[in-house]
């Protein structure tokens, strides 16, 4: 009978997501890894074809901890504000798994158009429609500009440029789109 497998595959994701989250996406290899679990590298290798599946799998972690985080700080009466809050309250408290998801190659060759009608941000888009009373493609325009103010303070903030706090993140954010709503207001 074969010897069970001891290392699993889970530990190893979680051991990976540890890793990147102390020390960034770069530092996954096999022998931090090991390193981390206490073991050889062997039950890496026999959970994972390679550092690449690992590193897709982790990524998909660092995914779904993201939208996790997101969806506890949402506010459904100011929904829009505190979703743009929760991506930079993110990078805020999560520098490494920030810069993992949305500085690494992995966005590479996106487009304003591809997020814009990504389904995760159709949500957002209503939102804007109906705080804003304006038809889809001005919301569409409205959630382009607070998706780049608030990925701007994002990287900012992750790659340790500014300071600020969760107070000032919140006043820029809803500063930001206040005037918005007043500019289209008067249109």
């Amino acid at each position: 009978m074969p010897a069970k497998k001891q290392i699993t595959k889970e530990a190893i994701l979680q051991a990976a997501l540890k890793i990147v989250r102390e020390c960034g996406l770069s530092a996954i290899n096999a022998r931090n890894l090991a390193k981390a679990l206490q073991c050889s590298t062997q039950p890496i290798y026999l959970s994972f074809t390679g550092m690449d599946e690992l590193k897709v799998a982790v990524t998909q972690m660092i995914d779904e901890e993201y939208d996790l985080f997101v969806e506890k700080h949402i506010d459904r009466n100011n929904y829009m504000v505190s979703k743009a809050e929760a991506h930079v309250l993110f990078a805020l408290y999560e520098k490494n798994l920030y810069t993992a998801m949305f500085l690494s190659n992995s966005l590479e060759g996106i487009s304003l158009e591809d997020i814009v009608n990504a389904e995760w941000n159709q949500k957002a888009i209503v939102s804007i429609m109906s705080d804003f009373r304006i038809d889809k493609h001005t919301a569409q325009k409205v959630f382009i500009d607070l998706w780049l103010v608030s990925s701007g303070l994002a990287i900012e903030l992750s790659t340790n440029k500014m300071k600020i706090d969760e107070l000032e993140i919140h006043s820029l954010i809803s500063g930001f789109y206040e005037r918005m709503k007043n500019y289209y207001a008067k249109k």
